[in-house]
């Protein structure tokens, strides 16, 4: 394995079935993010294994996803179509960091490895992280 990435910062995974029925963005904690690229398959994942309970909380490719920001949210990126062996639908993640440089970073890689040519990033409504609801949200 070959580590391309690696950072502390904090992640959200995005849930659509909470206890509490909806949809919401759930704490996963601080941790060490990780990007690795697989030395004969070539394959590229992003690892992000929490810092109290060395839990690894996160483990899939970036094959097909897409990283985009928000605008008021200049340390945050939103990783969208992210595909976990376990999951049954595709979610998002975000993932915040300390400085504007580790994000620029991180989005390099989605955009080299994901190998979506073309694709626009999608409409960040439900990716309001860490803000109160948008003014469009409260009409």
């Amino acid at each position: 394995m070959q580590q391309l990435f690696s950072h502390r910062g904090l992640m959200h995974q995005y849930s659509r079935n909470p206890p509490n029925g909806g949809s919401e963005w759930v704490d996963c904690g601080y941790g060490q993010i990780f990007v690795f690229k697989h030395t004969e398959t070539k394959d590229v994942s992003l690892v992000f294994r929490q810092e109290e309970s060395l839990a690894v909380m996160a483990n899939f490719l970036l094959v097909g996803t897409i990283a985009f920001q928000i605008e008021d949210q200049p340390y945050k990126v939103v990783i969208d179509n992210v595909r976990e062996h376990h999951a049954p639908a595709p979610t998002k993640m975000g993932f915040k960091f300390s400085d504007d440089a580790t994000v620029e970073q991180l989005m390099d890689l989605v955009r080299e490895y994901s190998k979506v040519k073309g694709a626009s990033s999608p409409d960040p409504g439900p990716c309001l992280l860490y803000t109160s609801p948008s003014p469009r949200d409260r009409g």
